[in-house]
């Protein structure tokens, strides 16, 4: 079956808001009061249900993996896997985000101890600054651009459609 990147990741995301719903009221299943007539899911069955949801997750977890293996994307002239792309776009916005943070004089400015971090008070011996603030900020956007970069690469990828070994009811 051909399927799309956005197709799984859709069908994976409405399977877990599912499994979560059914999860959430197992603990309220467990009691009821004798005559009460209240009408709670026997906690058996949601459980049934909730492992299936669980199974259905895994399985189409399985067939997005192969599918991340599948698409190649091109990252700032560079070829790579999706899934490759997929794993690279967290640390290029961490790098980002540390140099951003490096912009900073301090490394917490409501910290007294940050100051002191900085100077040496029997000696007023200043710390000097290893990488100055422009290149904090073009390394920055280096880090930005390259997320970016990926970013778009993961977005077409996914809209790319691969022929998958799957069962057409798993994306239903």
């Amino acid at each position: 079956m051909k399927v799309t990147g956005y197709q799984l990741m859709d069908r994976i995301e409405l399977l877990r808001e599912q499994a979560q719903t059914i999860n959430g009221q197992f603990t309220g299943s467990l009691f009821r009061f004798e005559g009460a007539g209240e009408d709670k899911p026997d906690p058996r069955e949601l459980m049934k249900a909730f492992a299936d949801c669980e199974r259905r997750v895994a399985l189409l977890q399985a067939a997005q993996a192969a599918y991340n293996v599948r698409v190649t994307v091109v990252v700032l002239g560079e070829q790579m896997l999706l899934q490759q792309a997929v794993k690279l776009v967290g640390s290029a916005n961490r790098v980002k985000n540390n140099w951003l943070s490096a912009v900073k004089n301090t490394q917490d400015k409501n910290s007294y101890t940050a100051y002191y971090d900085l100077v040496r008070d029997k000696t007023n011996d200043y710390a000097q600054r290893v990488v100055s603030i422009e290149e904090c900020l073009r390394l920055s956007k280096e880090a930005s651009d390259l997320a970016t970069a990926l970013k778009q690469a993961i977005r077409s990828g996914n809209a790319t459609e691969v022929e998958l070994d799957i069962d057409p009811s798993a994306l239903q």
